[in-house]
């Protein structure tokens, strides 16, 4: 999630930087429909939909369909690292430094501002916690992608002596351990260590070997609705066997269908461009999405604000929540990203 590592090739493929930006404001539709509509039931039962007719279904179909798109977000990210960080040999100090100080910075900032406006107590034991953010994994995404950080010399050693037959070998090898079916429940840890290091791979693999004229834009589409398609089914089976009425929303693993998902999303990527009129705003937005993450998803503040979100989205007719869904998380992003950038403006003139 940081520029640390890619910022100057990155910078000359704006796509990247694109993709970087929907991968975060993925993160937050993900984090609405799991904190906010809460569908796992974490706090009462799970949001669910009456089929009561063909518009029911189809409102249905709309938000499970954003919700499984939402989730290659997270995939996406580490791709984007592998691609730019699999020729590097050496350890990225500075980058894994900047990552931690900065994860530091919100979790402190924004228990204190919760402090502030008297919807927390002080706790002694959650600000120990808040200041050792990595070792506490106060975030799970933070902690892994460090981790990620400190073996990729490693990696990219490993396979930089891997001709195109080879390399590929590993891959498959390493999709037949990662994926959630028959292995991957076993070999991808909690963390989600393994697939990271995968995707690294993955990632690497298309950066030195991206020449793929058999996989042409056509094809990539129709492969991607193919896996798409999959993904909705899977979940329309399960509300099925499950006798679920009213349906529920589904979520899968990153390692499910979610992860070729993820790479044809990326493949794509990589072969297209960047309209003119988004790359003059991406400088402005791309380095500072690190700071959406800290903030909506501060293991604190974002209980609070996702409950009163759960509660106003409700109060709302059902047909208008694939749009209170879309609006609340742009409203998130835009107001995180301008905090960022004032702290970077504020640093700037202690400097």
């Amino acid at each position: 999630m940081t520029n640390e590592g890619h910022i100057t090739a990155s910078a000359r493929l704006p796509q990247f930087e694109l993709l970087r930006v929907l991968c975060m404001f993925g993160i937050v539709v993900n984090h609405f429909f799991t904190y906010g509509l809460d569908i796992y039931g974490l706090r009462a039962d799970a949001f669910s939909i009456p089929l009561d007719g063909f518009a029911s279904a189809t409102l249905w179909g709309i938000l499970e369909a954003i919700k499984l798109i939402s989730l290659v977000s997270v995939n996406c990210f580490v791709l984007i690292s592998g691609y730019f960080m699999v020729g590097t040999d050496s350890f990225r100090f500075k980058g894994m430094y900047r990552v931690w100080f900065q994860t530091l910075f919100y979790g402190v900032a924004v228990y204190l501002f919760m402090l502030v406006a008297g919807t927390d107590t002080f706790s002694w034991q959650q600000m120990l916690k808040l200041f050792f953010p990595v070792s506490t994994n106060r975030y799970w995404f933070i902690t892994s992608y460090i981790a990620l950080m400190a073996v990729a010399p490693f990696l990219s050693r490993m396979v930089s002596s891997l001709d195109r037959r080879n390399y590929g070998i590993l891959l498959l090898l390493g999709f037949v351990l990662c994926f959630q079916y028959p292995f991957g429940q076993m070999f991808v840890d909690p963390q989600q260590l393994v697939l990271f290091a995968y995707l690294f791979l993955v990632g690497g693999y298309i950066r030195r070997f991206g020449t793929f004229p058999y996989l042409t834009d056509f094809r990539c589409v129709v492969l991607l609705l193919f896996v798409f398609c999959a993904m909705m089914a899977v979940t329309l089976v399960k509300n099925l066997t499950d006798a679920h009425e009213p349906f529920l929303i589904y979520a899968m693993g990153y390692n499910s269908l979610v992860l070729p998902f993820s790479v044809i999303v990326f493949i794509l990527v990589v072969k297209s461009g960047c309209p003119a009129f988004l790359r003059r705003m991406l400088p402005s937005v791309s380095p500072y999405v690190l700071a959406v993450y800290l903030v909506h998803s501060h293991p604190v503040f974002q209980d609070w604000m996702w409950q009163g979100i759960g509660k106003s989205v409700m109060s709302f007719p059902l047909s208008f929540m694939p749009l209170l869904c879309l609006g609340w998380s742009l409203l998130i992003f835009v107001v995180c990203i301008i905090v960022e950038r004032v702290r970077h403006f504020l640093f700037s003139l202690i400097r």
